[in-house]
């Protein structure tokens, strides 16, 4: 299980839900080559989740850049997630150990 902060839970517990959902796949084509997230917004006070696919083979990395990805610095194994509280999925890069692999991503909209 993974923790949450209580500052965040502060925050959130002021935060009204939304309407909707958000979600999209990014699966890099090569591997060692980072792609970035789509384009979406992310509303203030929200989270963007971002999940290793379980049928992933191979280890994912996150970064918030196409270098620090490629850098293998932060590695999600297929199934765990994590929480990114970033304005805009774009801030969000993806490599993987296998092509076509990749996470699942979902946000309150």
């Amino acid at each position: 299980m993974y923790g949450v902060s209580p500052d965040l839970l502060d925050l959130q517990k002021d935060v009204p839900n939304r309407a909707a959902f958000a979600s999209a796949v990014l699966n890099p084509a090569v591997a060692g080559t980072a792609e970035q997230g789509p384009d979406q917004a992310i509303p203030a006070g929200f989270c963007l989740i971002v999940k290793a696919n379980p049928a992933n083979t191979g280890d994912v990395w996150v970064g918030e850049s196409k270098a620090q990805a490629e850098s293998h610095l932060f590695t999600l194994q297929p199934g765990p997630f994590v929480s990114l509280c970033v304005a805009n999925a774009t801030a969000i890069w993806i490599d993987v150990a296998v092509n076509a692999e990749g996470v699942e991503m979902i946000v309150e909209v």
